[in-house]
């Protein structure tokens, strides 16, 4: 298969990152401006963690294992696992908690005032 968008049994398709690295969940215009499932090798998900880390961002991320995609490489054997990427946010202690909020967005940008309507994951 190409990059692209790859239909998925029972899922929407999935837009995919030309190296096959990070792949969004699209379910098309009904998504615009609303929280999408993000995937990446656990490579990429460490690199931009440490990244928003070396920001001080108060979010890190981290791969769930529980949720996974395979990609087929070009030759039809299977690809590099890709985990579904889930925010950490920092509490003032330091300890990580879990949330899905809109949040999110703004604290990956460092600002509590823009409204944000991408972000973008680059490896």
């Amino acid at each position: 298969q190409t990059p692209g968008t790859v239909p998925a049994a029972d899922r929407p398709p999935l837009h995919i990152s030309q190296d096959r690295t990070v792949a969004l969940l699209s379910a098309g215009d009904g998504t615009t401006g609303r929280g999408r499932q993000v995937y990446a090798t656990r490579a990429a998900i460490e690199r931009s963690s440490a990244r928003l880390a070396a920001a001080g961002a108060g979010v890190r991320l981290a791969a769930d294992p529980s949720v996974r995609v395979v990609l087929a490489r070009e030759d039809g054997t299977p690809g590099e696992l890709l985990f579904r990427v889930e925010p950490r946010f920092l509490t003032a202690s330091g300890a990580s908690e879990y949330a899905f909020t809109r949040d999110f967005a703004r604290m990956v940008a460092g600002t509590d005032t823009a409204p944000l309507s991408h972000l973008a994951f680059r490896t």
